[in-house]
């Protein structure tokens, strides 16, 4: 018996391949950097370098600051914007994000305008944003999943509406539409579509219940999930099974819980979930302020109070690890930061490192810092977007033959006019894949040929001058 046991010990050792996370691998501090005032609340990494955005006082005075993994801080611009009486809205959301088209330099959002930030640290204007309301300061988020794609949100100063925005790295607004509600966080998914949360059906500024979206780019809804017990929510684009991670808060009888969920993300349905509550036999307070996704799981920054303290205010930096390594979602690692304080925002770079903007009290000063983690045991997915294509390029259908669909992938390097069709082999148009402005990226496009005959087809590709055509084979 002990045999069969220790067999199947080895063999579930051997074969085990989902990446599980034991206390053995709670993230490591390796740094805390505090060269500089104010409190860090934006946070932007690169391949090479870390940028964060401070505020400076409760007037959200805001600067910009810049360093490198190894050289310390190579340049800072205190040309800050006072913006009065916004201080919960700009500590909630996030206004720096790498420019896609150039490694070494940044795109920040200050009050309704997108700037610049070149490799020396010079500022100029990327884009002024039109907004049809009086908003609080821009968020801005990169495009996961389509390079060249930034997603801007501004609050209105009511509360009420959300402005949503697609700019291009060109400059190029894709689309614009107004939410009539709080968006707490946006992003894309695999195919281009973008994923909100916002809040939930129990009335406008409520802090409960929360309704998780898919939007085509126009705004209109292809499926949506209401959450009643969920608050705060975030949105984490997985990056396996065309899934994407949710979390937030959860409001139970006598205590909140984290919450972390995998969903389809063609529909919404759950794939898994898991909680955690710290054991807490009071109400706690909990604050979910930034959701990354791994392979198999993801990590949440925060706070949380911790067990034992009779104030519920106190509250410790915490990163909490869930993924799925049985069928069922577990908690499988916690990080508590020794002091007072909380997490604000993170950001995976290279080498299983993890970059988090926080705060915390010691000696009863209050102290800003940027921290570095390694994650030991684990290979991060650093979601890095691929370059803007140098060429036009279609490539050959897959499968092919096919039966009855196949998968046309392209690239354009600029943007233009696009147009797909699909042609027989006497030459008469059967199908139009793509018909419309896009910006420079690598696409893809299904054909469904159901409703015609076994066949070679001709596809093509048009842009300007440039036109390029391959051949398909369709066997029923």
């Amino acid at each position: 018996m002990k045999k069969v046991i220790l067999l199947l010990t080895i063999f579930l050792f051997l074969f085990n391949l989902t990446p599980v996370w034991g206390q053995e691998s709670v993230p490591e501090l390796l740094e805390t950097r505090e060269d500089l005032l104010g409190t860090h609340y934006g946070l932007a990494v690169s391949n090479s370098q870390i940028a964060t955005t401070q505020m400076l006082d409760g007037d959200t005075q805001r600067c910009v600051s810049k360093f490198d993994y190894d050289n310390g801080w190579s340049w800072q611009d205190f040309g800050a914007a006072k913006v009065p009486g916004t201080y919960y809205a700009t500590m909630m959301g996030n206004n720096i994000v790498p420019d896609q088209m150039n490694d070494s330099s940044f795109i920040v959002a200050i009050l309704d305008t997108l700037y610049h930030y070149d490799y020396y640290g010079n500022k100029s204007v990327f884009k002024i944003i039109d907004i049809p309301f009086e908003t609080l300061p821009l968020d801005i988020r990169v495009s996961r999943v389509h390079n060249g794609m930034y997603i801007v949100t501004a609050l209105a100063k009511n509360y009420s509406q959300t402005y949503v925005c697609v700019i291009s790295s060109y400059k190029q607004e894709i689309s614009s539409f107004v939410v009539n509600d709080r968006v707490w966080d946006a992003d894309f998914d695999y195919n281009g579509n973008l994923i909100i949360t916002r809040e939930g059906p129990y009335g406008i500024n409520s802090s409960v219940g929360t309704i998780l979206q898919s939007l085509r780019l126009d705004g209109s809804v292809n499926w949506e999930k209401t959450f009643p017990d969920y608050a705060s929510s975030h949105v984490s684009i997985g990056w396996n099974n065309r899934s994407l991670y949710f979390a937030g808060i959860r409001y139970g009888v006598d205590r909140m819980y984290y919450f972390g969920k995998e969903l389809y993300a063609d529909n919404g349905s759950e794939l898994w979930s898991a909680e955690w509550d710290g054991g807490y036999d009071f109400f706690p307070s909990i604050d979910v302020r930034e959701v990354l996704s791994l392979p198999y799981g993801l990590i949440i920054i925060g706070s949380a109070t911790v067990q034992g303290q009779t104030n519920p205010n106190y509250c410790k930096p915490i990163i909490v690890r869930m993924n799925n390594p049985y069928g069922q979602g577990q908690v499988t690692a916690v990080y508590w930061f020794p002091y007072q304080g909380g997490f604000t925002n993170a950001e995976f770079g290279k080498d299983n490192q993890l970059f988090v903007t926080g705060g915390y009290r010691l000696n009863n000063q209050g102290h800003s810092a940027v921290f570095k983690f390694r994650i030991a045991g684990i290979t991060t997915e650093v979601k890095e977007l691929p370059g803007v294509p140098s060429n036009f390029e279609l490539s050959q259908n897959y499968p092919n033959p096919f039966n009855p669909s196949t998968k046309i992938n392209f690239s354009i390097p600029e943007s233009n006019t696009v147009t797909i069709k699909v042609y027989d082999a006497l030459g008469k148009e059967v199908a139009t894949l793509v018909d419309k402005e896009m910006v420079a990226g690598n696409y893809s496009v299904d054909f469904d040929g159901s409703n015609l005959a076994s066949g070679i087809y001709l596809y093509q590709l048009k842009v300007k001058d440039f036109v390029q055509s391959r051949k398909m084979v369709l066997i029923k």
